[in-house]
């Protein structure tokens, strides 16, 4: 049981901050709450929408909502919205001032978009439809796109601090200074000059077990046509 389910809702409309996570009972965000700046109504299996009226909100936490399938585009003062593990079909391009996006597990989620300059923060793994992330988000420091096999294209220019690109088809090689590239490419040579010696030392093995069997051939044979011949 949350707020919205003990109080008269005209008696909230001063509310700016509304928590009812994990709130099984809450079916709708009433429209009359205009002045909310932070939203909780996560884990709310019966929330199918968020008012458009809310159009003071800056934080909104809406995940693991399974009816949740759009967010409000004329909510323009969000600056950070979590919306991961629910079906939305897209991210508002309108929302442009958001700064953290987590959208996570969003399997409808098919883009990113580039209108989200100011985005600092994004979380996007396992969004498997997704393909790229658009090149104007150069802001970003941190990123996470593990899982989704389906990108090929990250057209972040700076390098963030914290990444994760596990199993996606990009190759972040570009983002390293030339120095960088000195090294890694020394680095490879390394790496295949031990590969070689290894795969020569292992052959020298083969070779070496060959000539034993050989000769442990041959001797048998030796002692058994001494035994015959006795």
């Amino acid at each position: 049981m949350c707020i919205l389910c003990t109080e008269d809702h005209t008696t909230l409309t001063n509310l700016t901050d509304l928590n009812c996570y994990n709130c099984s009972n809450v079916k709708e965000i009433p429209s009359i709450l205009t002045k909310l700046q932070i939203l909780d109504c996560s884990n709310c299996p019966l929330v199918k929408e968020i008012p458009p009226t809310l159009t003071n909100l800056k934080e909104l936490d809406c995940y693991n909502c399974p009816l949740l399938e759009n967010i409000p585009s004329n909510l323009t003062n969000l600056t950070n919205l979590y919306c991961f593990h629910c079906p939305l079909l897209e991210i508002p391009s309108t929302l442009t001032n958001l700064q953290i996006l987590n959208c996570s597990g969003c399997l409808r989620l098919k883009q990113i978009p580039s209108t989200l300059t100011q985005l600092t923060q994004l979380y996007c793994f396992n969004c498997v439809k997704l393909k790229q992330i658009p090149s104007t988000l150069n802001n970003i420091y941190n990123i996470n796109c593990s899982n989704c096999y389906n990108i090929y294209y990250i057209g972040i220019k700076n390098k963030p601090n914290r990444y994760n690109f596990d199993n996606t088809r990009f190759d972040n090689y570009n983002w390293y200074t030339h120095k960088d590239k000195f090294k890694y490419k020394i680095a490879v040579r390394k790496i295949n000059n031990f590969i070689y010696k290894f795969y020569i030392r292992k052959q020298k093995q083969r070779v070496l077990a060959l000539q034993l069997w050989y000769y442990g051939l041959q001797d048998m044979k030796d002692i058994i046509l001494e035994k015959l011949i006795k």
